[in-house]
Order: C-alpha cells, then structure tokens, then sequence
C-alpha cells in the first residue's frame, strides 16, 4: 500500500494484495502484515496498481524499492502464502511476487539472502553501505567470514562482479585481495586429502561448498606416466580408453 495525504492524518491506498486480504477478513485474523512504500509517486502507484489489474501484463516497480522495502515485501509473501496454505489455497512463490509486484528470480534471491546472510551485514544492506548486488554474492560466503569480508566491500569499493569472483574463488580453496588471510579448510577435509594422497601416491584437492552441499575431487599428476598411473588405478585402459577387466 501507498501512505498519502496528511501526515498527521494519513490516508492508505491499498496497490495489490486484494486476495490475502479478503482471506485475512474471512479468518477473522486480527493483524496482517502490509507494506507501506514511501519511494513511488502518485504515478508510479497507477502504474503498479494498473499491472495488476491487467490480466497478462508484468511490469515490475522493484528498481524504485530500496531493500528495506523489498524485504518487507518478501516477509508479507511469505505471510501471505502461509495464510493461504493453512485454507487449502494454492499458491506459489512466483504468483505471489507478481502480484506484489516482484518477479521471480527476485523472489528467490531475497528468499536466498534471507536464509544465508549474516545478520550484521543486514545493517549494511539496509544503511545503504552494501548493495543487495553485493549482499547477494556475500551471501556465498560462509556466514562467520561474511563480516570481515563485508568490511572489505565497504572500504575497498569493490564490485557486486569482484566479490563474486572472490566466492567463486573461496569455492575453491582460492586466496585473493578480497578473502585474503579467512580461507580455511575444513580438518577432515585435509584429512581426507591426505588419506588419498597416501594411498595412491598423487596429490589430491578437495573443494567443498557447505551452502550447497556440493564439491569436487580433484588428482594432480606431475608427468604423462604419472597420468597412465592414475588411470589404471581408476580401472581405465590408458592405451584405449577402456576399462581394465
């Protein structure tokens, strides 16, 4: 909704959200959460309120929203399809975002962020120090090094494409000037390393993403018969190809 009028004596005009509260009045809740965005003009609101009145038509206000708003809109989708799940209605999360005016993959992003960002970098999102660019790629993180890698955005003016170079290369086990002195890896990760090293004899690499739960092994060898050695432990033919009987 849109506050206009006297600021003393405000009027509200209601944009989207027509269905959450008709079922809101149907349930006799006494509260349902609303949010109030300040950042559009009278124009803007028929714009908005015009999408989705329109059957067919998508035409998102979600780059007039600063992320305070875009979080609030996030919490009353969520409300509203917990409202909506407990009376039997179906909904999902991408139908909801359009009503409420947001697409999709925004949706799941701000769900993602939601879900993953430290709590302390939350107060550089919404003071304006980070963008939510940058809080997205932050969040790849693992959530005890955000801060100080936060820290870093903020003082070193680093780019929302930096910083996700800088994830992809902590993925990896990869220092650089972003993450420089916070990779660490897991001990049993190590380990596990070792383990395999001494078994077969060739250096081995593993790469691990907690958020995901995924990862990859990775064999170093230092010469061509060093490569036949590892394929013929791994059952494969190095003259064909094929695998060993």
């Amino acid at each position: 909704m849109r506050r206009e009028g006297n600021p003393a004596f405000p009027r509200y005009e209601l944009l989207s959200g027509e269905m959450s509260l008709e079922i809101a009045f149907r349930a006799v809740l006494p509260h349902i959460p609303a949010v109030v965005i300040e950042s559009i003009s009278a124009e803007e609101a028929k714009a908005f309120a015009r999408v989705h009145l329109t059957p067919g038509r998508q035409q998102n206000v979600e780059h007039k929203l600063s992320p305070s708003e875009l979080f609030q809109i996030l919490e009353a989708i969520e409300h509203a399809k917990s409202i909506r799940g407990s009376h039997g209605g179906k909904c999902t999360y991408a139908s909801l975002g359009r009503e409420y005016g947001i697409s999709s993959v925004l949706v799941s992003h701000l769900r993602r962020v939601k879900r993953s960002l430290h709590r302390t970098c939350f107060d550089d999102l919404f003071d304006g120090r980070l963008s939510l660019g940058h809080a997205k790629a932050l969040a790849r993180f693992p959530k005890n090094e955000q801060p100080r890698i936060a820290t870093r955005i903020i003082r070193g003016g680093y780019s929302v494409r930096r910083v996700e170079t800088s994830a992809r290369n902590r993925y990896r086990q990869k220092e650089d000037e972003l993450n420089r002195g916070i990779v660490t890896k897991d001990p049993d990760i190590l380990r596990a390393e070792q383990q395999i090293a001494h078994r077969f004899g060739w250096r081995t690499e593993i790469a691990f993403d907690p958020e995901t739960q995924r990862g990859c092994v990775s064999f170093c060898f230092d010469s061509l018969d060093g490569f036949d050695y590892l394929l013929e432990q791994l059952g494969i033919d190095p003259r064909f190809g094929e695998d060993l009987p």
